[in-house]
């Protein structure tokens, strides 16, 4: 698509006048929290142990499902929704993952589109998304929890589960489950990038890119779920959520135990893994 004359002015700025610009520009496309006032949201990973996940949850409870990036198209089954629903979808917005296009949004249902990465260099396709993919609204994370996250990652960038899964733990929902994470130490869902075919494949490309501190952020996630515990928050976590925390982090997990799923053939659990806690909720 033809850029338009605003973004390619835009484009031509120098940095220490285009960074101001953008943020003027972009003030008012944050994410809503009133959007998701009161909603039970499931967020969908890409790990091959997704459906294993869903299975220990009664999916049909929620009524606003996230997916990220290739999640878009690639169908999963679920009990109580369509196998391609996607309510909110967090996107790099890069040419990483495969196209979004207005067809693929309509079929799945899309109602809001977050871009993921909120970084200045990010803002200008930000505007451009939302000029192409016009009808459905376009929005970023608040600029300093992504500054935030970033932070607290040594510096790494956020991946886009943890991006979500912060905002989200900070929103006023109702309540929130989390499925299909294991911070890059298993394979991806079929369908969704079937060139990482192994599970040794996922963790040598997260390490040869060296974008993502899995640890860390299993780290980050533990400790912000603990937190939204604390505050009342009704969160549950899919076992393989939390087998891969207490894998991938070698901590034990005693503060998420009442994240377990309640319902579903998974929700009585233990984890064989070397240095990981039973858990049992």
């Amino acid at each position: 698509m033809p850029m338009s004359l605003e973004h390619a002015i835009l484009s031509r700025l120098p940095p220490v006048l285009r960074g101001p610009l953008l943020q003027l520009l972009t003030r008012n496309l944050d994410l809503d929290p009133e959007m998701l006032r009161g909603r039970r949201v499931l967020i969908m990973g890409s790990a091959s142990c997704l459906a294993e996940d869903l299975g220990a949850l009664d999916c049909a409870r929620y009524d606003l499902l996230v997916r990220f990036n290739n999640g878009l198209d690639t169908p999963v089954q679920l009990r109580g929704h369509d196998a391609l629903r996607c309510d909110l979808l967090f996107h790099s917005l890069t040419g990483d993952a495969r196209p979004v296009t207005p067809d693929k949004l309509d079929r799945a249902g899309v109602r809001c589109i977050v871009h993921r990465t909120a970084t200045r260099s990010a803002l200008l396709n930000t505007l451009i998304q939302k000029k192409r993919l016009r009808g459905v609204p376009v929005v970023r994370i608040p600029l300093e929890r992504y500054r935030s996250l970033s932070r607290r990652l040594g510096g790494a960038s956020p991946s886009s589960g943890l991006v979500a899964a912060s905002v989200m733990l900070d929103m006023p929902v109702a309540e929130l489950a989390i499925a299909g994470f294991t911070f890059f130490s298993t394979r991806y869902i079929a369908g969704y990038d079937d060139a990482v075919a192994t599970d040794e494949a996922a963790r040598s490309r997260v390490a040869a890119a060296g974008h993502h501190d899995p640890e860390a952020e299993a780290a980050i996630l533990a400790k912000d779920v603990a937190a939204a515990i604390s505050r009342g928050m009704n969160v549950t976590l899919g076992p393989n959520v939390l087998r891969a925390i207490a894998r991938v982090t070698g901590r034990p997990i005693d503060s998420l135990l009442a994240c377990a799923p309640s319902s579903g053939p998974q929700a009585q659990i233990s984890n064989s893994d070397p240095g990981a806690a039973d858990l049992r909720p």
